[in-house]
């Protein structure tokens, strides 16, 4: 059994300045290192490192997004497009009955996006996210 991301993902939640050791972990040091290290190269992981000229020795700084989407803590593509295309339905909703115009033109924008798919919508809505929370 090796270190898995939600473990990795658990220490950044409760860290208290220390890192658990192969001993709390129930792991030998070569498996830890070498977890680590497949996690690296897959992406998963953000590291200093290697360390002392041994092979996979590294530091976790931060799960990387592919990571954190890969434990639910990131949305993937078709999280976002859901959430946008649930912002649209519920705000042409409440134009329906407050405004119909506003309302026929919500569901046209509802139809659009729908029409161009999961991909583009997850660009857009990740796309604005990134410039109202001023990501690069």
């Amino acid at each position: 059994m090796s270190i898995s991301l939600r473990t990795i993902r658990s220490w950044s939640r409760s860290h208290d300045g220390s890192y658990p050791s192969t001993k709390t972990l129930g792991r030998s040091h070569e498996a830890v290192t070498a977890a680590i290290g497949r996690l690296h190269r897959g992406g998963y992981v953000a590291v200093v490192g290697p360390l002392l000229d041994q092979k996979d020795y590294f530091i976790v700084k931060q799960l990387t997004p592919t990571g954190l989407r890969e434990v639910g803590a990131w949305p993937n593509a078709t999280d976002l497009a859901d959430t946008f295309k649930r912002v649209l339905e519920r705000e042409a909703a409440e134009a329906d009955r407050t405004d119909p115009e506003k309302g026929k033109k919500l569901h046209q924008i509802l139809d659009t996006a729908r029409d161009l798919g999961t991909s583009f919508l997850a660009k857009v809505t990740a796309d604005l996210i990134k410039s109202a929370t001023h990501m690069p």
